[in-house]
């Protein structure tokens, strides 16, 4: 019999101490990413997760199943069903979930088929919750459940587990599997069995006389036990306590459960006092709570995943631990204040300039925490840059107001310069000289005083200077101003740069030298520039940065870029033109890098000060992601066949529409996923896609086909196996091999009779061939004399039709100069165009109609002629809705009664009167845009503008597209052009002007086709109709 609770009250002692030891030192937030409750993610507390083989992470709640693919959370119900909704354990057994619920019963459910199975056992378990569900090699399930029972599962059945018990009162708490090894943890036993599949045979490895609730058994016989009170590591062979530390940390809390990770880190989860992460290698133990980074203190449950993420459950939600590469420091930890303006090293301590004062501070990498050295004195200034150097190598501090101050590194006390400087707003060292970025200017000091001054005068692009960056490579100083060019300072001269140096921004945040002296700015608007053979270049002309406005620039001494923004961290490698994004997926946890904040230690770890906090980056904690994504083809279907699980599909013509639905699951960081897949047989490059969408191929022609499927992970790691399908179109009958051999031969035949017929009959017309051949003569002349006059008359139109084409033109400009914010465009496959602009003016009002005759060439000419002919002397006078359509629409349905052999026309309607606009549409598609929502117009009945014409909101953006754009072919011929591709590019194109919106159209139509013909003419027209 072991005794631990002398043991337990000993270490209370040492939680003392070790609190007040210390006092002095501030810990680190960690990088946590929270799906909540208060995001409505979660219908209820989460008690539990595992994680199903084909990648989805598992939350079981008291209100349902939680189902997370990396893009969106599902919830399943007894709607769905499931027994119940309350969720107290979950086990994954293959394809299976085992989902138990708190009144007993059990759901087993396939997330691939959706089929389900519910085990009935309420009974059997008395009503009790379910604790734990252990799977067996040889198929059997052990259940433990909430009244301390163990029982064995199989075929649908539980039965229970005698157990050799130490007394009645004494109950299952877990069972486990570790290494083969089966072992059962009572409140105050442990027991191993004989065998991994045998539930008979117990031995007990150890006895406790306090409450056991939880255990995690480390190796050999190392164990840590959790109770109510703490952790207890013991050896239970030798009974030798051990990771005093971690008894210690762990003293007064409640012990819910272990997870060991891949790096043999045990997470530690907590009833009210968070998490503790210990390593049994380095003894090291940390507690990790709301302070510093966890959602909530009340922890349920911590998981690993199949990516070795961890998983922290807790009663406000759902923590993914992000790692330790990024760490923030702030007011929860110690430091004075949470916005940090700049830092300076110091030996090896680190000068913090905060918004509350500057202090110096020493960071510990074995505790990864702060000791606060000292603080400076006045503690009512904020310090926004901070160098040392200078005569004596003092510190000096610009502060908020504009004033500079000096002091000694050693102390604690910061003194004013001279008042009456201009506002400053930075500091350098140039040549073991101070110059100070004033508003007016570049000052020089000289023993504390100022002794010359830069102007515009002198050659300085600007007078307010934001910025004074001194290269000691190439002997150099840049300055920059606010508004101003940016200005050069060597060898005596200023040289400024502006947009034909290739330098298109005025407002530069930060500049850095990388090894060769070579410069590299920062702008905040123009993401990042560097300067090559004397002029600057744009570096996202190589690469695509996460923000172009950018804050802080560093190098480190490799030679990498580092990059501070709004969204968090850039680095660029020029060795392989090469970037990476660090934001908040990635880990990084502050608001906005802060200018100049940016500093890369020898060691290679980046210090950034930010809104929210100190953050330390270290790059080489930043794990990549080596594990595959799983890929599952949920769906795939030709037509009306089915494709999945058949290796060889043969299809007729009329199956020729493919549609597969697949999911790929990397959990890691989801957003930074690739999907990439090809049909072989259309198209033999990769196409890419960043979510999980359906795919489809409309219209597919004869032939084989493979269609190829991979996800990539965050790393850019793909499948290393495709998914693939295989399948094949058979043509029709008509075009086969043996349809055209019979063919062959029935034409050689048919061709053989002829000539014989021929032959017979060539005799009966010998005697009449030279009377008809006089004939013919006589009427060969006749013809030709027909002929060039009918040639006359063809030129003779044809000049006409272009005299009409050139006419349109000219309504075109008109319509522009009455209407105003208007632009027409027309993109027609031959000479003369389907479509058409017609404008008809009168005192009152003025119409412009865009008319698709729906044919092409001379006739289109000659029907919209008759149109315009035709309703300009049918128009009305006065503006009357209801005459102006009637008048229309007579002469239309005139037209088209008279010209049947075409698809009829479609048009489009716009009236100016009284200053306001009104439209009516038939047959054409017609979008109003109010900056926010595209809404389509639907073509109106006749009978409803008898009431008047819809009116065209104010400050809001028309747009009409004849239908000739809707049947457009995409590349390869397999989709038509989608209305919801008009919509998004009228979203996106909100800011542009006309003209530019015009061009926007053409250029996507074009790349639409990929250089297929157009199929028929397009129209299109945009108005801006600006409030008078």
């Amino acid at each position: 019999m072991r005794r631990l609770s002398r043991w337990l009250k000993c270490n209370l002692l040492f939680v003392v101490l070790w609190f007040c030891a210390s006092s002095n030192v501030f810990g680190q937030v960690y990088s946590f990413k929270h799906f909540g409750l208060d995001q409505s993610i979660f219908p209820s507390r989460i008690e539990c997760l595992a994680q199903a083989n084909t990648g989805e992470l598992l939350v079981g709640t008291l209100a349902g199943l939680v189902v997370y693919d990396g893009f969106e959370f599902s919830t399943l119900t007894s709607i769905d069903g499931l027994a119940e909704n309350s969720i107290s354990a979950l086990m994954v057994r293959d394809e299976q979930v085992w989902i138990g619920h708190w009144a007993g019963s059990i759901t087993i459910y396939n997330l691939t088929t959706e089929e389900k199975e519910i085990l009935d056992l309420q009974e059997d378990f008395n009503f009790n919750s379910i604790r734990r569900l252990l799977p067996l090699s040889n198929g059997r399930v052990l259940c433990v459940t909430k009244d301390g029972r163990l029982y064995a599962i199989q075929n649908g059945t539980a039965e229970r587990v005698l157990l050799p018990l130490a007394n009645k009162d004494e109950k299952v708490v877990d069972v486990l599997i570790d290494r083969g090894e089966l072992f059962m943890l009572t409140d105050s036993r442990i027991l191993k069995s004989s065998d991994e599949n045998e539930t008979s045979g117990w031995q007990e490895i150890f006895e406790s006389d306090v409450d056991l609730i939880s255990a995690h058994r480390i190796g050999g016989s190392e164990w840590l036990l959790g109770t109510e009170t703490g952790i207890i590591p013991i050896n239970i062979e030798f009974d030798e306590r051990f990771a005093q530390e971690l008894a210690n940390l762990s003293s007064g809390s409640h012990i819910l459960d272990f997870c060991e990770d891949r790096d043999e880190n045990i997470w530690i989860s907590t009833k009210e006092d968070g998490i503790i992460a210990y390593h049994p290698l380095s003894n090291e133990s940390k507690r990790i709570q709301r302070i510093n980074g966890l959602s909530y203190n009340q922890t349920r449950d911590t998981y690993m995943d199949r990516e070795g993420v961890i998983w922290v459950a807790t009663s406000a939600g759902l923590d993914q631990y992000l790692g330790e590469a990024f760490t923030l420091y702030d007011k929860r930890s110690g430091l004075a204040d949470n916005l940090i303006w700049d830092m300076l090293p110091i030996d090896d301590q680190l000068l913090i300039a905060t918004q509350s004062g500057l202090m110096i501070s020493k960071f510990d990498k074995t505790s990864s925490s702060f000791e606060t050295i000292r603080t400076f004195t006045p503690k009512d200034i904020e310090p926004l840059q901070v160098i040392r150097g200078g005569p004596g190598n003092h510190l000096w501090v610009v502060d908020a107001t504009g004033g500079i101050w000096k002091g000694d590194p050693t102390g604690n006390e910061l003194l004013p310069l001279n008042s009456s400087l201009p506002i400053i707003n930075c500091v350098e060292e140039v040549n073991g000289v101070i110059w100070l970025g004033t508003n007016d200017g570049v000052i020089v000091l000289n023993d504390d005083q100022p002794v010359e001054q830069y102007t515009t005068e002198t050659g300085l692009g600007g007078d307010r200077v934001n910025g004074i960056y001194y290269s000691k490579i190439k002997n150099e100083t840049w300055i920059s101003t606010l508004g101003g060019q940016l200005t050069l300072f060597r060898e005596g001269r200023f040289r400024q740069f502006d947009e034909e140096d290739g330098l298109t921004s005025t407002l530069i945040q930060d500049m850095a030298f990388d090894a060769e002296g070579k410069a590299w700015l920062a702008s905040y608007d123009r993401a990042v520039y560097v300067l090559e053979n004397d002029s600057f270049r744009q570096l996202e002309s190589t690469v695509e940065l996460r923000s172009a406005t950018t804050f802080a620039i560093e190098i480190d001494g490799s030679g990498k870029i580092w990059i501070g923004h709004n969204w968090g961290l850039d680095v660029y490698d020029p060795a392989y033109e090469e970037i990476k994004h660090f934001g908040i997926d990635e880990g990084f946890m502050g608001v906005e890098v802060n200018p100049r904040a940016l500093f890369a230690s020898s060691d290679g770890v980046l210090w950034m000060g930010t809104l929210t906090g100190l953050e330390r980056f270290n790059p080489l904690a930043m794990r990549s992601n080596i594990i595959e994504p799983l890929t599952t083809i949920k769906r795939a279907s030709l037509g009306t066949i089915d494709l999945l699980g058949k290796e060889e599909v043969e299809a007729d013509n009329e199956q020729r529409d493919l549609s597969i639905d697949f999911k790929g699951l990397s959990l890691v960081n989801p957003m930074r996923n690739k999907f990439i897949y090809r049909l072989r047989g259309v198209h033999e490059n990769w196409k890419e896609m960043n979510k999980p969408e359906p795919i489809e191929y409309l219209s597919l022609p004869t032939g084989t086909y493979h269609f190829e499927l991979k996800s990539c992970n965050d790393n850019g790691l793909c499948n290393s196996k495709v998914s693939s399908i295989s399948f094949t179109i058979n043509p029709p009958f008509y075009n086969t091999w043996w349809f055209y051999t019979f063919i062959f031969f029935v034409v050689i035949s048919l061709i053989f009779i002829l000539d014989r017929y021929r032959a017979v009959s060539l005799l009966d017309e010998k005697n009449s061939v030279l009377e008809k051949l006089m004939q013919k003569e006589e009427e060969l002349m006749d013809a030709q004399q027909t002929n060039d006059e009918l040639q006359s008359f063809i030129n003779s139109e044809e000049h006409l039709f272009k005299s009409l084409e050139k006419k349109e033109r000219k309504f075109i400009a008109r319509a522009e100069e009455v209407f105003g914010g208007l632009g027409i465009r027309k993109l027609s496959k031959e000479e003369f165009s389907s479509d058409g602009v017609s404008l008809f003016e009168t005192k009152e009002y003025q119409i412009l109609a865009m008319v698709d005759t729906g044919v092409s060439g001379f006739i289109s000419v000659a029907l919209r002629e008759i149109v315009q002919t035709q309703f300009e002397n049918n128009l009305p006078k006065s503006y009357v809705s209801a005459d102006i359509i009637n008048a229309w629409k007579k002469v239309i349905e005139g037209v088209e009664s008279r010209f049947t052999k075409f698809k009829g026309i479609s048009w489009f309607m716009l009236i100016k009167a009284g200053g306001k606009y009104y439209y009516y549409a038939e047959g054409t598609s017609a979008i109003i845009y109010d900056g926010k929502t595209a809404i389509e117009v639907a073509n109106i009945d006749s009978t409803r503008a008898q009431g008047g014409f819809p009116r065209l909101p104010d400050l809001e953006r028309l747009i009409v597209v004849s239908d000739g754009l809707f049947v457009q072919m995409g590349e390869g011929g397999v989709k038509n052009y989608p209305n919801s591709r008009l919509v998004e590019l009228i979203t996106n194109s909100s800011d542009l002007d006309i003209e530019d919106v015009l061009d926007l159209f053409e250029t996507d139509i074009t790349s639409w086709r990929g250089g297929m013909d157009l199929v028929d003419d397009i129209s299109y027209l945009v108005m801006n109709n600006e409030k008078a």
